[in-house]
Formats: C-alpha cells, structure tokens, sequence
C-alpha cells in the first residue's frame, strides 16, 4: 500500500542529523551544478547563434531583433502615379457617431419593447437576446 502523503526528506526537519542534512546538502549542490552546466552549454549555442547571425547581416539595417526590414528601390519617384505605376487612392475618414441622448436611449427601448411584444403576442419566436431582458 502506497502512503497518502510521502516522507519528507530527513534533513530538512528543523534540527536533523548531521548526515541527513550532508546528504541533503549534496544532492542540492549537484542540481545546481548540473543547472550551472546546462546553462554554459546553452549560452555557449546563443553565442555560436549570434555570431552566425552578425556575419549573415552585417550590412543590413537593424530594427527589431528576428524582424527583416523591407529596403525600398531608389529608382521609384516621388510621384506615385508617374513613376511607380500605382494609383494612390486617398480614404476619407470615417465620421465617429455622436452619443445617443437619453430622449433617443429612451425612444430605443421603447420600439424595441414594442417589438418584442408583437412577436410574443403572434406567438412567432422573438430573438432571445433581444427580448429576454424586456420581459
């Protein structure tokens, strides 16, 4: 029969034996060597990483680091339609709506409740997000 709850280790009481705790020591110093190692092994990758990407793009602009940076060609002129081909289409922007006041919040509602009892009455399915709150 496997026990609920495991046994902590002997050496992490508040006062254990001197060889407990040496044990507990170890084990300790060795994940952490071994962290260490991973962790040289893994700058050393980055370095040879870096190293190989500096020599790839040296005279390339930098911008964002992973991100490739569009050159454009000189020989396209100022003048979009003379000298690139393309036609530039300007878009106006786009009016935001004023607020509703509480005379149109108000007449709103009321439609809506209309609405919603005209379909209830003809006994015809009325939307349920619509009218589940007007009932």
């Amino acid at each position: 029969m496997v026990p609920a709850v495991s046994d902590p280790h002997r050496g992490t009481s508040y006062n254990p034996p001197q060889d407990a705790y040496s044990e507990l020591l170890k084990t300790a110093i060795e994940v952490e060597q071994k962290r260490a190692a991973e962790e040289e092994e893994y700058a050393e990758i980055k370095e040879t990483m870096e190293s190989a990407r500096r020599v790839l793009h040296i005279d390339a602009p930098r911008g964002a680091e992973g991100m490739t940076i569009d050159i454009p060609l000189e020989d396209i002129a100022e003048d979009p339609v003379d000298g690139g081909g393309e036609e530039v289409i300007e878009v106006a922007p786009t009016k935001v709506p004023a607020r509703k006041t509480k005379q149109q919040k108000r007449k709103a509602r009321k439609s809506l409740a209309e609405v919603c009892k005209f379909f209830m009455e003809g006994q015809s399915l009325c939307l349920p997000l619509v009218c589940s709150a007007r009932r």
